[in-house]
């Protein structure tokens, strides 16, 4: 945005590392297209692009409780400069899937039917491929990645898995 600024594209503008503003004349819109494609492809070696996920740590679902959340709580204020963490449940197996406009479902270790479980939800996530992949994962294995809540949804207190992303394990649940 200074760029543009400097480059007289701007009537006003400015910014920082996590945001930007700016105020353009309407018949050079285009003009800062054009200008800000430009700098924005400066370094791409045109390769595709590969989106990633910081994971920063791997769990169970057995681990997943109240005791951990005090810990990260502890962690807290989360945000740019102190990012909440993201874990990773390695093949799990859906024991309920329901929808509606969020995926809701519990993951529970895929060997051990009956043993520990952990509630998840992916919010938004009902007409896109995370929602699609937790619809069709009952009895399938999975890897989910995701953030640790408290539910505290009508006075409840247990640990929710608040779904980032999933994918298949290569392999069923009874395989």
């Amino acid at each position: 945005m200074i760029a543009a600024r400097q480059a007289g594209l701007l009537l006003n503008g400015g910014g920082h590392a996590m945001a930007a503003g700016f105020t353009v004349a309407a018949d050079r819109l285009i003009e800062l297209q054009e200008f800000l494609a430009e700098r924005l492809n400066d370094g791409l070696d045109r390769a595709a692009l590969v989106p990633e996920l910081a994971i920063d740590a791997a769990i169970s679902a057995a681990a997943a409780h109240g005791e951990l959340l005090g810990q990260l709580d502890a962690l807290a204020p989360f945000g740019s400069a102190n990012p909440e963490p993201r874990f990773a449940f390695p093949t799990v197996r859906a024991a309920y899937v329901r929808g509606g406009r969020h995926r809701a479902f519990a993951a529970a270790r895929r060997r051990r039917i009956g043993g520990p479980q952990l509630n998840g939800i992916a919010f938004r996530a009902a007409e896109t491929p995370l929602g699609k992949l937790l619809i069709e994962a009952k009895g399938r294995a999975f890897h989910l990645a995701g953030h640790l809540r408290r539910d505290t949804w009508r006075g409840g207190a247990a640990v929710q898995l608040v779904v980032d992303d999933a994918a298949p394990a290569g392999e069923t649940a009874n395989g």
